[in-house]
């Protein structure tokens, strides 16, 4: 009987599920591994119905999957008949340079979940399903306060017609290389950045020390950026970003890190 459900390790786990009680049953939680992967697969089989994953890992800290990883995923469940199911709530909508997180990996799921950037900010979720298993969602069987309200699809509709019409995909390409290049330059100079990684404009700067203090200290000096996973700068610029806008806020973010020191 097909019961186990596999979600990939989010690196915050216990601080998220922290007031919400128990949780359901019969779902195992794996590292950013392929063995660990493997082995679950092996262990449990055709039990397994479903796997979720985050392609790049948002609140965590900003943890992109290898392209090897997702590609070992997508053959162990199409192997097992089960589900590959992509958080895209963060990831997707143009962050990486595509319209979703997948093309990035060219990594095919059965399910994506999305929201966030889909209606550019303003309240929608929205499941996107491969043909051959939308007979198990019928009308009436899921709802959603925010999910399918009219003004919600139309300013969504709007902002995917203005990713796919402009040149904005493009733009987070070429700014990523930019804001990658000058971070990594900031590394050299602050021994307290232990790493820069992401994809597109999803960037995590990570720390070897907390960085809330550093976060506010930008926001007084005109920056805004947000502090995840307690020691990691999570940067997600606008995707229709310019260069000159860049460069200031980086600017910011340099004078910011030269007072801590």
């Amino acid at each position: 009987m097909v019961e186990h459900l596999v979600l990939y390790l989010l690196q915050v786990t216990k601080k998220v599920r922290k007031g919400f009680g128990s949780v359901i049953p019969n779902i195992e939680f794996i590292p950013d591994d392929i063995d660990a992967l493997t082995r679950i697969f092996d262990s449990k089989g055709d039990e397994i119905c479903a796997l979720i994953l985050e392609p790049i890992q948002g609140e965590g800290g900003i943890y992109p999957l290898s392209k090897e990883f997702l590609q070992k995923a997508r053959e162990l469940t199409s192997e097992t008949k089960s589900l590959l199911i992509f958080d895209e709530i963060q990831c997707g909508i143009g962050r990486t340079g595509h319209l979703f997180a997948y093309q990035y990996y060219d990594v095919e799921p059965d399910i994506i979940t999305l929201a966030k950037g889909l209606a550019n900010g303003f309240p929608i979720g929205a499941m996107i399903v491969k043909d051959e298993f939308t007979h198990i969602f019928e009308p009436g069987i899921h709802g959603s306060t925010f999910g399918g309200n009219h003004l919600a699809c139309r300013v969504a509709y709007e902002t995917l017609k203005v990713l796919m019409t402009r040149d904005i995909l493009d733009n987070v390409e070429g700014l990523s290389e930019y804001f990658f290049r000058r971070l990594y330059i900031l590394k050299s100079q602050f021994s307290f950045i232990k790493e820069i990684r992401g994809v597109g404009l999803m960037i995590g700067i990570e720390l070897n020390k907390p960085c809330k203090e550093i976060v506010l200290k930008c926001l007084e000096n005109g920056l805004i950026i947000n502090c995840t996973a307690e020691k990691v700068i999570r940067l997600l610029p606008p995707l229709n970003i310019d260069l000159e806008t860049a460069n200031e806020g980086l600017e910011i973010l340099q004078k910011t890190l030269e007072s801590f020191r």
